[in-house]
């Protein structure tokens, strides 16, 4: 029997990257991915998630933004190189440091030039590919979304970076609601949130150390929605699942509607 559950159902106040984790669409699966899946979900869920504005899939921002840099500079280097070439040519002919009348100062920078606008390129490129294939996944019926009541916290590991930060890893049992209003227990895949000190102090719920981490009705960190894969056999839930505040909020509303059962 459907156990009863609150409305509206009480949000997460654990705030997940917006980017998508790798294994939702990986590059390994991106010619499935393109093919249609014959058993796509018709609980209604695609349908809120997409009624709620743009489709799902979002680029890092600081990535975007360092790759756009890169560019730029690359170009500017680039026209800088070749305004400086054309200067020493026409003026000074014949001049010293030059090879075949270039300048080996233009060389090198239209080299350096050349690298960055190749870089800049790279990350672009790369960052948007990972928001294409999900988007393309997500239409195609291999990724789908449910609501999950997100359990105790479990610190997996730390990555230190040479600047100074950190990236923290956790996991979480999650009690993911299916559309017949039942709930499903399983784990999730890593997840980055801040220091475990510092969700403690803002009253987060975390398992002890050697202690197993629970979900309980009563004893949790509030719905959020997890994204998962239909062809792995036993679904892997993503909390950094690619949806945008507004999809999640969508998704959220409509199981409060149609799912939980009085």
């Amino acid at each position: 029997m459907p156990p009863s559950l609150p409305v509206p159902l009480p949000r997460t106040p654990l705030k997940f990257s917006s980017e998508s984790a790798e294994a939702l669409a990986p590059k390994s699966m991106k010619e499935n991915d393109q093919q249609r899946n014959t058993h796509m979900d018709r609980s209604g869920m695609r349908e809120a998630i997409n009624s709620s504005g743009p489709p799902i899939g979002r680029s890092s921002f600081s990535m975007m933004l360092v790759g756009g840099i890169l560019t730029a500079m690359g170009v500017m280097a680039l026209f800088f190189a070749v305004v400086h070439t054309l200067f020493i040519t026409i003026l000074f002919p014949g001049a010293e440091g030059t090879i075949d009348g270039i300048p080996i100062a233009s060389l090198i920078n239209g080299a350096a030039a050349v690298v960055f606008i190749v870089v800049g390129i790279l990350v672009l490129r790369g960052n948007l590919g990972r928001t294409t294939r999900l988007r393309t996944a997500w239409e195609n019926g291999w990724v789908e979304y449910r609501p999950a009541l997100i359990g105790e916290l479990m610190h997996k590991r730390v990555v230190r970076f040479s600047e100074g930060s950190d990236d923290h890893y956790y996991t979480a049992p999650v009690l993911i609601l299916q559309p017949d209003g039942t709930l499903t227990e399983a784990v999730t895949e890593e997840f980055r949130l801040p220091d475990s000190n510092w969700l403690q102090i803002r009253g987060r719920k975390l398992a002890g150390v050697g202690y197993r981490a629970i979900v309980e009705l009563n004893l949790n960190n509030g719905w959020g929605v997890v994204g998962y894969r239909v062809d792995t056999g036993i679904p892997k839930p993503e909390l950094e699942n690619g949806l945008r505040k507004k999809n999640i909020e969508a998704a959220l509303a409509f199981a409060e509607q149609n799912w939980v059962k009085p």
